[in-house]
């Protein structure tokens, strides 16, 4: 998926740097190699073949002068973790450094998956352990430290906080004693495809334990492609709405009349909701066929939910 690299632009009147050289290393103390030239204003790059094993250097160049500034120091990226990634919009979007830069499109893309997490993922607040099945008994018993959601092998875990991931800090336990009183319980690890959870130590026995989480229709811990095509596609409709602030509706001269023609908002925006419909059906298609099994049964919708 690539890395993001951010730094901070240097404050001085006494040089116009205008553009900013990268540089990239497999090693710390390596030999950094140049892999970018963009414009100085822009203070993000997104290297596609980048990875958290890789170190950068930067310095500054004023093209006007022949003038540059040192080497910074070795920086470590930090691993890309949203659903997709700025090349993935640029490529759907056709869009150009010229037309927004990596760090206008790299904030964007964090607005476009909260946003689709909020149209898509489900939240379940402190839903009690209880027992599932032979295979996902989730005993408290002062032994035991792994937990099934009620929701396990239906849903996988989703991206509670909306950083673009699916980690242990999207999964918030609580434990009960006797008397009522609650603490929380640090989780170790998920397994966010199963539903599974791993404490850091086990809940005394007798003691309740709650779980608040969310879930998805696809997978977001390795984003589905449907995941990753309806935040890019997100992505690049609000991108326009920057690129296209001056647009107008309708303009009338005379007998000439001048309509606007369809927005890169639009055109993406619709192609997104297509994308969600999708998503979502998957789900309306599992309640769906479980309501076929109990209508074998003999028994109605309303019994069912009794």
């Amino acid at each position: 998926m690539g890395v993001i690299l951010k730094w901070k632009l240097p404050e001085t009147t006494e040089v116009s740097y205008d553009k900013t050289y990268i540089y990239r290393s497999t090693s710390r103390t390596g030999t950094y190699t140049q892999i970018a030239v963009q414009d100085f204003s822009d203070n993000t790059y997104f290297d596609t073949d980048g990875t958290a094993s890789h170190w950068y250097k930067i310095r500054f160049y004023d093209s006007t002068n022949d003038a540059w500034s040192a080497y910074s120091e070795p920086m470590q990226a930090g691993e890309w973790k949203y659903y997709c990634t700025p090349t993935d919009v640029r490529k759907i979007a056709n869009l150009t450094t010229n037309d927004i830069s990596d760090s206008d499109l790299a904030e964007i893309i964090s607005y476009a998956v909260a946003f689709l997490n909020h149209e898509i993922n489900s939240k379940i607040v402190e839903e009690e352990v209880r027992s599932i099945d032979t295979t996902r008994e989730n005993t408290i018993d002062g032994v035991n430290k792994t937990f099934y959601v009620q929701n396990s092998f239906k849903w996988p875990l989703g991206d509670l906080n909306d950083d673009g991931e699916v980690t242990t800090d999207d999964v918030i336990v609580y434990e009960y004693d006797s008397e009522g009183n609650k603490s929380q319980v640090s989780v170790d690890s998920i397994d966010a495809n199963l539903g599974k959870i791993v404490l850091s130590s086990a809940p005394a026995s007798g003691h309740k334990l709650t779980i608040t989480y969310c879930y998805a229709p696809l997978s977001e811990s390795e984003p589905h492609p449907m995941i990753r095509m309806a935040t890019a596609y997100l992505a690049a409709a609000l991108a326009y709405t920057k690129i296209e602030a001056k647009d107008f509706e309708r303009i009338s001269i005379g007998r000439l009349t001048v309509a606007k023609t369809e927005s890169g908002f639009d055109k993406y925006f619709s192609v997104y909701q297509k994308y969600v419909h999708f998503i979502k059906s998957k789900i309306m298609r599992k309640v769906h066929d479980e309501e076929s099994a109990w209508f074998g049964t003999g028994l109605t919708t309303k019994e069912v939910v009794r």
